[in-house]
């Protein structure tokens, strides 16, 4: 009787599986940077992350300039 109720506790099909798996962070890779990131973290319609476009509006350096910059800096 007793291992009936135990087997029953342990069953796994009163287990709802799906409340376990957690939902995946969605990510993208920036093709200025190459950092692969959150898509909270991009704007909409755009290929690189929202620190690369605030350094080009800060900067006033274009898309490519950060993009050879940022290679450089890999490189070393």
């Amino acid at each position: 009787m007793a291992m009936e109720i135990l087997a029953n506790i342990i069953s796994l099909k009163h287990f709802n599986l799906n409340l376990i798996i957690m939902a995946r962070t969605r990510k993208r890779t920036c093709d200025v940077t190459g950092i692969t990131t959150s898509i909270r973290n991009f704007y909409n319609n755009q290929s690189h992350v929202k620190a690369v476009d605030n350094m080009r509006r800060l900067t006033g350096a274009n898309k490519q300039q950060l993009k050879r910059m940022f290679n450089q800096i890999s490189a070393y």
